[in-house]
């Protein structure tokens, strides 16, 4: 018999056979049954591929910020909350004694120094000391005080006094810090795109030739510019010799590259002081007095130059003054904050951060909260509570910061200002590691740490308002050994200046 024909549909397709349907079409189709299905978990821990008609969803940006310091910090230096403090100094006027220890018999930290001889640190009980750190919180009061005072071990006071126009340092900075400076803004490609958009008016002088088939290039003249116009303005009751220009649109500081020769002459002599004093006399002036400071700084600056015509437009043009002192306080912040990059690459390595989050987390805490972060170890793992701030962490930040070429040389440019805070024998002639550089690496080691306070990296924060308190502990530590016993304190700081030249 033979085979049967297969039926014939409409458009001529063979349909013998019907097959059964694939796995792949018992499939549930709608979006509730799909949802039902179980995937297999996937070990990736990344977030699935979306979908044509979806949107990605925008990355969170980190934006940590410092916890306050206020309840979790331990300055390095605190004095006990029962004794009377001198206002004029900020100071205990007793000896400092440890709330807490109700141990009558304890001996008590001996800060003489009646023994001339004695350059060791022997006299501070480590016991007390630690119990301190960890324990206690600082007193310190506002005062109206100014970093323009004399007596400075390391800073030369004269100011100048002694010093010729000519022989006045205006270029000491180098390229220190000058990428904080509004004067040479890098444009994006749509911001050069757009400034070659804008129309330019043509001069007068073409319209009597544009008759002519003159096929010579066309020239053109802009339009003054906003910082032109408004140079116009600050300088109009002003001499020449005065002049200067304001900050330019959407900026805050004035372009000093694009100063007059007196006005640049004049910030910069100040720019080469301001980093002087911050590193010498102190990192953190007082801001009562910052103004008062600036002015004083200007107007001798001003004197020495023999630029009688600026030193009369400070006096009366204020828009001219805070112009300039808002140049010096911006240098003087980045010099503070910039140490930190240094002693960012260094701390994991020097503590030892590279433990499980939570020994890492316990870690931070403990060097934190007793201030042993300044403190170095035996060969036992034990601390060394007589040898402060030797750390190699310490050391090695101060070098790399201070002492570096790569910095432009602080150290080496403002070398002459070096000295000793014994004023007489033999150690008059060994250099100290001034007291700011000590404390300003010392408070970023601080910072630097608290970047790894959760057991993981997170960047935070470094500004004057949240560390201030961690940089007046380790000064009000290191003032108070040099008070009480001064040859120690010079025996310190002189070890660490030939540790970091």
């Amino acid at each position: 018999m033979p085979p049967r024909a297969s039926r014939q549909t409409r458009n001529g397709t063979s349909a013998a056979k019907q097959r059964p349907p694939s796995r792949r079409a018992q499939q549930p189709t709608t979006a509730n049954e799909a949802s039902t299905r179980k995937r297999p978990a996937s070990p990736s821990l990344s977030q699935p591929k979306a979908t044509k008609k979806s949107k990605a969803l925008p990355r969170a940006r980190n934006t940590t910020v410092a916890p306050s310091r206020a309840l979790c910090r331990a300055p390095a230096m605190i004095l006990s909350d029962h004794e009377p403090i001198d206002e004029g100094t900020g100071i205990e006027a007793s000896e400092p004694v440890v709330s807490g220890d109700k141990d009558e018999n304890r001996t008590e930290p001996c800060y003489s120094d009646e023994d001339l001889g004695d350059d060791g640190l022997e006299g501070l009980d480590p016991r007390s000391l630690q119990t301190t750190l960890a324990t206690e919180r600082l007193h310190w009061a506002v005062t109206g005080r100014t970093i323009c005072h004399s007596g400075s071990a390391h800073q030369n006071n004269e100011d100048n006094s002694n010093t010729e126009p000519g022989e006045i340092d205006t270029d000491g900075d180098h390229d220190l810090l000058d990428e904080f400076d509004d004067e040479a803004p890098v444009l994006s490609k749509r911001a050069l795109a757009h400034q070659a958009e804008k129309p330019e008016w043509r001069s007068n002088t073409l319209e009597a030739s544009e008759s002519s088939r003159d096929t010579s290039p066309t020239t053109s003249v802009a339009l003054p510019s906003a910082a032109a116009t408004a140079a116009l303005d600050v300088n109009a009751s002003w001499p020449v010799a005065a002049h200067y220009v304001p900050p330019q649109h959407g900026k805050r500081n004035m372009p000093l590259l694009a100063q007059p020769a007196p006005v640049y002459t004049l910030i910069k002599a100040g720019i080469n002081k301001v980093v002087a004093d911050g590193l010498f006399l102190s990192a953190y002036p007082d801001v009562l007095t910052i103004e008062d400071y600036y002015r004083h700084l200007l107007n001798k600056t001003a004197e020495d130059l023999n630029l009688t015509a600026i030193s009369t437009c400070l006096k009366t043009d204020t828009i001219f003054f805070e112009q300039i002192g808002r140049i010096f306080s911006c240098r003087l912040s980045a010099l503070r904050s910039s140490t930190k990059k240094t002693t960012s690459l260094k701390v994991e390595i020097f503590y030892g951060l590279d433990g499980t989050p939570a020994e890492i987390r316990k870690t931070v805490k403990d060097l934190i909260s007793t201030g042993d972060y300044i403190f170095p170890k035996n060969q036992n793992g034990s601390i060394e509570r007589m040898k402060a701030f030797k750390h190699a962490m310490i050391i090695s930040s101060v070098r790399d910061y201070y002492f570096s070429a790569a910095r432009g040389g602080l150290a080496s440019h403002y070398f002459g200002q070096f000295g000793s805070s014994i004023l007489s024998g033999p150690a008059v002639n060994e250099k100290e590691l001034p007291l700011p550089m000590l404390c300003m690496i010392s408070t970023a080691i601080h910072a630097a740490l608290d970047d790894w306070s959760t057991g993981f990296y997170r960047r935070t924060e470094f500004n004057a308002d949240t560390y201030e308190d961690v940089y007046r502990g380790h000064e009000l530590f290191l003032n108070t050994i040099r008070s009480k016993k001064p040859l120690a304190y010079h025996r310190l700081m002189a070890d660490l200046f030939k540790e970091v030249s």
